[in-house]
């Protein structure tokens, strides 16, 4: 029985297996077919539920046409960026002004023909203005802040490198280094000339009631920028420029367009020995179009930073040594960021400043046995 049993044994192997049992155990265990569990024995639709959805998909065209797509979750779109709230060109009593401003000066230099393409712009002006109240401002974002993609590239473009965390920590801190100081000033100011306040708003307040008459601005700071001249001369600082150098009031059209003061900049292109101009506003105009006296920079103690700032040492050296050193154009905008232009305007400032009194004090005093 056993006998047999061992007989009937490799027989029976033998018919079912197609290769002939060989020898060698390594070609014996390459021909062996492997041990396959109950589920792999099922027809492959019942192995997994997406197995007839895979054979259907293998025999879709790997090539879609133009006007079809793949089938797949549609992305998710992202929030359209909009523009702010209150943009600064919504001053539609603000240009009108300037339209009737643009009228009178044709008819102060005595020219005609004018009145039907000015009559076209004022249609055009009505329109955009329609446009920016019914269209543009129901859609506008009320936040004024950038997202912070677009914030770093816009301090990349003005010549700032640092990350938006490290500038905000720098600014912070100046921020509380500037007010000390003028904390400190203002309590030697109060003391001085026996103000009831002691805080630096309280000094600034008391300040501006020295306000000075418009029409005697313009000589206030040709005379600001005479006394830097002769401060920079004293101080040993670097020469200045060759150029003149003069001050006036803004004109209606530019407290409008522009109403903080700024440098009327020389011609790059060709220049010329125009001098240059220290433009100061007189009168701020809000977005209703109605003005109010501006007394940021009409008394005397806002008028040395200012015409440091904007005069001598500040910007009027910067682009009067451009001038006088007949740089290219290409040369002339490539150094024109808001990093290297104001930086040297801030420099300046801090230049003419004189030093606080305690510092000075101490500078002074004899020097110990």
């Amino acid at each position: 029985m056993l006998r047999g049993h061992r007989r009937k044994g490799p027989f029976r192997k033998r018919a079912h297996d197609p290769l002939p049992r060989s020898p060698h155990p390594r070609l014996r265990r390459s021909a062996t077919p492997p041990h396959r569990s109950p589920r792999a024995r099922r027809p492959p639709s019942r192995r997994h539920p997406a197995a007839p959805l895979r054979r259907v998909r293998k025999r879709l065209p790997t090539h879609h046409p133009p006007n079809r797509k793949p089938f797949s979750c549609p992305p998710r779109r992202p929030r359209p960026f909009r523009p702010r709230r209150r943009p600064p060109l919504d001053r539609p009593r603000a240009r009108e002004r300037l339209l009737a401003a643009i009228g009178r000066l044709f008819d102060l230099h005595h020219l005609s023909g004018h009145e039907t393409a000015l009559e076209a712009l004022r249609r055009q002006h009505a329109d955009h203005t329609s446009f920016l109240r019914h269209e543009l401002l129901p859609r506008a974002r009320q936040d004024p802040r950038l997202p912070a993609e677009l914030f770093t590239l816009e301090l990349r473009c003005h010549g700032v490198d640092l990350p938006i965390d490290e500038l905000s920590r720098r600014a912070h801190v100046a921020f509380r280094e500037t007010q000390n100081e003028m904390q400190s000033l203002a309590r030697l100011l109060s003391r001085e000339r026996g103000w009831a306040g002691t805080g630096y708003r309280d000094a600034i307040t008391e300040l501006r009631k020295e306000r000075i008459a418009p029409q005697e601005l313009a000589g206030h700071y040709q005379q600001r920028l005479a006394d830097l001249v002769e401060t920079v001369g004293d101080a040993g600082l670097p020469q200045l420029a060759q150029g003149a150098l003069n001050a006036r009031v803004a004109s209606e059209a530019e407290q409008l367009v522009f109403p903080i003061p700024f440098l009327r900049l020389p011609r790059l292109l060709a220049p010329r020995a125009d001098p240059l101009e220290i433009v100061v506003p007189t009168q701020a105009t809000d977005d209703q179009g109605d003005d109010d006296a501006l007394d940021d920079y009409s008394f005397p103690a806002a008028s040395w930073t200012l015409a440091a700032h904007e005069g001598w040492p500040g910007h009027g050296l910067q682009f009067g040594k451009l001038v006088e050193a007949e740089l290219s154009i290409a040369r002339s905008c490539f150094g024109y960021t808001t990093a290297a232009v104001e930086g040297w305007a801030l420099y300046a400032e801090a230049e003419i400043r004189p030093p606080p009194p305690a510092r000075s004090a101490a500078r002074r005093a004899p020097a110990p046995a």
